[in-house]
């Protein structure tokens, strides 16, 4: 292990492993060092090991990555996929080095605690394929080595016997070493970035997407850039402050001022509909308060329950524990008296009364197997009333069936509980016969039971299949979408396989489409309907595709829903679009979608109001309403976006949603299937356990009444007893009694031992049922108190109501759920009857007052019976009442401004936004520059001292803007109130008001707190105190001049990214550098590597031969890479003191003689051949 000459602790690269990567089998390149130089010629393979870092550290995210970055911009025509199989053209003929490829790419890495950590991407390609698997993995604790990615045969392993091979890797490291695979490109990347850094703290953190930046950005610099836009880019993060909002507020505030010097008549139409609105809030809020009862009375029912259970469960663990006691206590003595029984029965034997004895103890024997055998008639009686009993449905999901099953269950274990088989008791034969005769009286019940729960079980396993078959097909939409597939209708894509089959590619046009105003996105959608579907294919292919067509669709009447654009006729309208119409919306870069939406799309107009609507034979509305053939109407309903890929980002996270509500749904129901299926299986045998046993009981019962009538009788007979015959007797008895009482403690005992385990467990599942609900309902009543509707004083005032109603009352919360549920559908019943008057009202108001109406398609919007929205009655009333109080009250202008005033309000501490993101963002940018400029300050480059500075533009708005932000208090500014005081006290907030509403320019200049400066950059010599400007540099310096500072902005860019601070321990700071220092002299070039890996840095530097020389002596070690067509040879050479002296022994940066001894041979051989 190599570590770096870092003052701090910090992570470093060790090493990186390829296999299958381009030409490169399998390679492990040893990194560990402060710089290592790739040198080769180009073409060599350099740029091929920079692009394997790149898809790394980018994870696979091949739309952030530029292969071969430093080829001045020119497209490389490489992939992830070409590189993975080896794709190699040669005198104009493409090969490919693999049929397949198991690509790995792993870089591992040291932390600053020394402990090893690895990262990287495995990729599997094939011929047969247009796209790849990629899969990121994680290893702390180890690296990466060649070894782990073969098998036992040489060759490379799958990615999934990798993963598993890692994962047993794991287990045998025992905690020591931790594996992760992971998908997604950005959550590699997050994960990546999360290795990378020290620790999560905001100083220590590393930034992925400013770090991918970066690294992408550094790869293909130009050394000339302005300085001004290289630390505004590479430098400082953009961060644009939010202002969408605040302008719409703007906007909306002048709306109000328009509408309030509207109308003043309609008075009592105006007031009917407030009328009517009230009675609609009215009815909702009532339904809402409902609704908050019951699901309070829910919790209450089920956290009694929940504390009931609880306080059962502690009663039988006591129980076990008393039982377990018994049984330690009396087993021991049960030898000892059953010895004296046997003793005192021998000799009692022997004595005269023991013949008439044995008639008693025989009668007395019948009596002990009848009393035993009603006892365990008893406990099997008790275990079945009680699983009975002990069932509850807490969710009944809401299906009727389920609901009428639960019911007549609370019926049948009242009756149970009626019955009270827990009373029975082997002396007591009367109330034998009543509790029997109660169990004959619940047949009826259970017979019924048994065909509801059979309907129930039927319904709740239907619903749950439904279910589950929604989801599956749900979840194939996501994993079309995952896959950067359109979510188009089955049909197409059977379209798009079939002609894929026959080798014509086939593409939907929604695929190569953007639609450039989001705003217009649903409208253009839905105008377009199925046509978002329609096939692009190429003119050539077009042919064959309609002849294949032609014949599936008569055979499969599947497809003929897709539809086939024909390029003939598209190709033809391939033009720019007309200004004004609806295809300008469109956005494409293939002809023949551009000419297929131009057919479509060309004649139609984007109509911006109702009127201009009403004027065009054809237009199109943002809003979605359509004019054509002489009508007006809505478009097509859609089933979510197509078109862009904002738009499928859109759509899968709709479907997700989707799906994410159709598990809740599945797990809601999966407990109470199960319950349901297991006793619809066993309901038989439960109710024929009641009623046989409730039968057997009655006759046990009788059974045991005889045999103690004959047991009286045969202790009738027996004469009195002589004192010794006495004494024997009692002995006898006496021990048998105690023999009797010892083993039934501990039969007795063992028997509540197993009842109250069984109980125990009973309870246990019962709880784990319980709770769940208990949670939900309370989770469903917290999403009901956050409604807008919510008042916590008037829910308490009617909950109390409810109690007091239902005091004492048996299964009062159940009671007070169902009358509040049912008063919660009367109450929304009555809602959308007040809905549906209510809408008849306004469609009758706004045709008599169309003239004097601005806000109509409002009003009607607001109105919709439909409309569930609880803003939209409150909309009504609160225009109408507007009206209706300034009439009343004939003060117009004063309720002008009042309504002024509360318009105003919704911008309250408007300048407080504004000054403190804008404050914070120059806070944050002076601090970045102060932490580069301490860690530079230590760093000199060729004597020189590099800072960063700026300066405020001399742009007069900005400045304006820039000085009332830096002066005004910051408490000041969010107290002050709002921009639309008439007596604004800055000139500043005028501008930010009109930037706002006209959403010019300067308001995208003030949302970025980069564009009120300019930066540049000093180089300041400490010992002469010459300071000079790199914008003066870069226009008039040397080549180095030039380039150096832009090396000094690049480390600070790389600085910035990797929290690199003064006397702090540092992350991973690795910098990769193609085709650098090319144009820079030895001296400036080696200077540029030295300063790099002074600050921290650790570089990997791809160059060609030539520029070895120039920064070999900064450089610890250097691959050569050669290649002559497939072959590739990389040379390893590590240079140590020795190898640095060498080099600068040829080097005439440090040996100026050199140049003098060359020129005088130089000078010699033009003489020798001159003559002179």
């Amino acid at each position: 292990m190599t570590t770096l000459n870092n003052p701090m602790p910090a992570h470093f690269l060790q090493n990186f492993v390829f296999a299958q990567w381009y030409l490169l089998d399998l390679e492990t390149l040893e990194v560990g060092v402060a710089a290592s130089l790739l040198s080769g010629e180009n073409g060599a393979g350099k740029t091929t090991i920079f692009d394997a870092i790149q898809f790394v550290l980018m994870g696979g995210d091949q739309r952030r990555i530029s292969y071969n970055a430093a080829s001045d911009g020119k497209a490389s025509g490489r992939s992830a996929r070409s590189y993975a199989l080896g794709e190699f053209k040669e005198n104009d003929v493409t090969t490919f080095e693999r049929e397949s490829a198991n690509t790995y790419i792993f870089l591992n890495w040291y932390d600053h605690h020394q402990q090893p950590y690895s990262f990287g991407v495995s990729i599997h390609a094939t011929q047969q394929s247009a796209s790849i698997e990629t899969r990121g993995h994680i290893i702390k604790g180890r690296h990466v080595s060649e070894v782990d990615l073969l098998s036992s045969e040489d060759t490379f392993l799958p990615w999934r016997e990798f993963v598993d091979r890692m994962k047993l890797t794991a287990k045998e490291y025992r905690g020591s070493m931790s594996y992760e695979m992971i998908d997604g490109a950005r959550i590699m990347r997050e994960k990546f970035a999360e290795m990378m850094s020290v620790d999560q703290t905001r100083s220590g953190k590393i930034e992925p997407e400013m770090l991918v930046k970066t690294l992408s950005s550094a790869l293909q610099l130009k050394m000339d850039s302005p300085i001004d836009s290289f630390i505004r880019d590479f430098i400082l993060p953009p961060e644009p402050i939010e202002t969408e909002q605040l302008r719409e507020d703007l906007l909306e505030h002048r709306r109000i001022e328009d509408e309030i010097t509207r109308a003043e008549s309609h008075k009592l139409a105006r007031e009917a509909l407030i009328t009517e609105a009230d009675k609609v809030t009215k009815h909702r809020t009532d339904a809402h308060f409902e609704l908050w009862v019951s699901q309070e009375a829910e919790v209450a029912r089920l956290d009694e329950r929940n504390s009931g259970l609880e306080d059962r469960l502690d009663q039988q663990q006591d129980k076990l524990e008393e039982a377990e006691r018994t049984i330690k206590q009396q087993t021991p003595r049960l030898p000892e008296l059953k010895k004296r029984h046997e003793e005192a029965l021998i000799a009692w034997q022997y004595s005269d009364a023991a013949s008439l004895s044995k008639t008693v103890e025989a009668a007395e024997q019948n009596v002990t197997q009848a009393t035993t055998r009603f006892a365990e008639l008893t406990t099997s009686l008790r275990n079945t009333v009680g699983e009975i009993t002990r069932q509850r449905f807490a969710d009944t999901l809401d299906i009727t069936s389920f609901e009428q099953l639960a019911e007549r269950w609370v019926e049948c274990s009242d009756l149970l509980a009626r019955a009270d088989v827990a009373s029975l008791s082997p002396s007591d034969h009367e109330n034998t016969a009543k509790v029997t005769a109660d169990l004959f009286d619940a047949r009826p019940v259970l017979d019924e039971i048994s065909t509801r729960l059979e309907t129930a079980d039927k319904h709740v396993s239907h619903e749950l299949k439904q279910i589950t078959d929604d989801g599956a097909a749900l979840q194939s939409r996501v994993e079309r979408l995952k896959n950067g597939l359109s979510d188009i209708h089955p049909s197409t894509s059977l379209t798009i396989e079939l002609l894929k089959q026959k080798g014509i590619q086939a593409v939907p046009v929604c695929d190569v489409c953007e639609i450039t105003n989001s705003e217009w996105q649903e409208a253009v959608e839905s105008y377009l309907g199925p046509n978002r579907e329609a096939l692009v294919v190429a003119t050539e292919d077009f042919g064959h595709a309609l002849e294949i067509y032609e014949a599936t669709q008569k055979q499969s009447p599947r497809i003929r829903r897709a539809r086939l654009i024909n390029p003939d006729l598209a190709l033809r309208e391939n033009k720019s679009p007309t200004v004004g119409m609806v295809s300008t919306l469109i956005e494409t870069q293939d002809p023949v979608a551009r000419g297929f939406m131009n057919i479509i799309l060309d004649r139609t107009k984007m109509a911006a109001t109702r009127d201009e609507l009403r004027r065009e034979r054809k237009a199109l509305m943002a809003s979605g309403l359509t004019a054509g053939g002489a009508t007006i109407g809505g478009t097509s309903q859609i089933d979510g976006l197509l078109i862009g890929k904002h738009a499928k980002a859109q759509q899968l996270e709709r479907l997700e949603k989707e799906l994410d509500s159709l598990a809740r749904r599945v797990a809601r129901l999966s407990g109470p299937s199960t319950t349901l299926s297991k006793l619809n299986r066993q309901w038989a045998g439960v109710c024929a356990a009641v009623n046989d046993g409730a039968v057997a009981l009655q006759e046990q019962s009788q059974s045991l009444a005889a045999c103690e009538q004959t047991l009286s009788h045969a202790r009738e007979q027996l004469q009195p007893l002589t004192s010794e015959d006495e004494r024997l007797k009692s002995a006898k008895e006496k021990a048998e009694q105690a023999h009797y009482n010892c083993n039934e403690k501990i039969t007795q005992a063992r028997s509540d031992k197993q009842q109250a385990e069984a109980t125990i467990k009973s309870l246990k599942a019962d709880l784990e049922q319980v709770r769940p609900l208990l949670e939900r309902a309370r989770e469903q009543r917290r999403h009901t108190e956050a409604s807008e509707l919510h008042d916590m004083n008037k829910a308490l005032e009617r909950w109390e109501a409810y109690e007091q109603k239902y005091e004492g009352a048996e299964g009062r919360y159940a009671l007070i759920r169902n009358e509040a549920e049912g008063k919660k559908n009367t109450a929304r019943e009555k809602e959308l009857r007040s809905r549906g008057d209510l809408h008849v009202k306004v469609i009758q108001f706004t045709n008599d007052f169309s003239e004097d109406i601005a806000n109509r398609a409002e009003l009607l919007g607001a109105a919709k019976p439909e409309n569930d929205d609880s803003d939209a009655y409150s909309v009504i009333k609160t225009d109408c009442t507007d009206w209706v109080e300034r009439i009343l009250e004939a003060q117009l202008l004063d309720h002008r401004q009042a309504a002024q005033e509360a318009a105003e309000q919704m911008e309250m501490n408007f300048r407080g936004i504004i000054v403190g993101e804008l404050q914070n963002r120059f806070d944050q940018m002076r601090y970045t520059f102060q932490q580069l400029n301490s860690v530079l300050k230590r760093i000199p480059f060729h004597d020189n001292i590099y800072s960063f500075h700026f300066k405020l533009r001399e742009t007069e708005s900005l400045a304006t803007v820039y000085e009332y932000i830096t002066t005004v208090d910051r408490e000041q500014a969010e107290l002050v109130g709002t921009l639309f005081e008439k007596d604004s006290e800055h000139p500043a907030l005028e501008l930010l008001k009109e930037a706002l509403i006209s959403g010019d320019d300067l308001i995208n200049e003030i949302r970025d707190y980069r564009s009120f400066f300019q930066y540049d950059m000093k180089m300041r010599n400490p010992n002469t105190g010459e300071e000079r400007r790199v914008t003066e540099m870069q226009s008039t310096g040397s080549g180095g001049e030039k380039q150096t500072p832009a090396y000094i902005a690049l480390a600070a860019s790389f600085m910035n990214v990797y929290k690199i601070r003064e006397n702090s321990p540092r992350g991973a700071s690795l910098v990769l550098l193609d085709e650098a220092f090319n144009n820079m002299d030895g001296g400036n070039a080696s200077g540029a590597v030295a300063f790099l890996k002074e600050i921290g840095l650790q570089l990997i530097v791809a160059a060609p031969p030539e520029v070895t020389l120039k920064i070999g002596k900064e450089m610890d070690q250097i691959y050569t890479i050669c290649r002559e067509g497939r072959d590739v040879v990389i040379d390893h050479t590590k240079i140590f003191e020795g190898g640095h002296k060498l080099i600068d022994q040829r080097n005439p940066v440090y040996h100026p003689e050199l140049v003098i001894e060359r020129a005088a041979e130089l000078k010699a051989k033009a003489e020798t051949i001159t003559g002179v």
